[in-house]
């Protein structure tokens, strides 16, 4: 069976440390733990050891701001709308409303998606070369995005929008009215 391999990749708008990132960065331990709680999450190869950290950038990505404006984050998924339930629900998807705050108007793609078998743990330089696909071939089935999904089968697809909408339903928080909590 197949899984999604998901990095996201983007460089934000003032130097890490920066006072005005607070807001953002307050939001790393709520949205990691949605994730970590988010049904059809697998892993983060990078934070359970499974890789080594980055060493290099990513195609397009110079040096200097790589080192100073990157944020990234590598995931392994069971299937498209779980990740794209959680991208788009919870905590990550209010940070994403909020994203002109800390972040420009991107150059390039901010995610890729591609499939990878069960057994297997992409290394940073297939992430690269994934990227980089995406970047210059755009949506191919080896590197996609929500917009031009593929399955693992290679052939074109859509997000099946009852499942994302059961899942996003799994993560919302709850909602109690006034007159059945008293």
């Amino acid at each position: 069976m197949a899984r999604i391999a998901f990095l996201t990749a983007a460089l934000m708008k003032y130097p890490g440390g920066d006072p005005r990132l607070q807001d953002f960065v307050a939001r790393f331990d709520a949205v990691f733990a949605a994730a970590e709680e988010f049904e059809g999450y697998i892993t983060q190869p990078h934070k359970d050891g499974t890789i080594d950290e980055p060493t290099t950038p990513l195609p397009g990505f110079d040096q200097i701001e790589w080192d100073q404006r990157s944020i990234l984050t590598y995931s392994l998924w069971q299937n498209l709308e779980s990740v794209y339930a959680f991208t788009y629900t919870g905590p990550h998807g209010d940070a994403l409303k909020n994203r002109g705050k800390w972040f420009p108007r991107p150059e390039r793609p901010g995610f890729v998606a591609w499939w990878i078998a069960d057994d297997h743990i992409p290394a940073w330089s297939e992430i690269c070369e994934r990227y980089e696909m995406l970047t210059q071939q755009g949506p191919t089935p080896e590197a996609f995005n929500f917009a031009q999904p593929y399955g693992p089968d290679g052939k074109p697809t859509k997000i099946n929008r009852q499942l994302f909408q059961e899942k996003a339903a799994l993560h919302q928080p709850q909602r109690f009215s006034s007159t059945s909590e008293l």
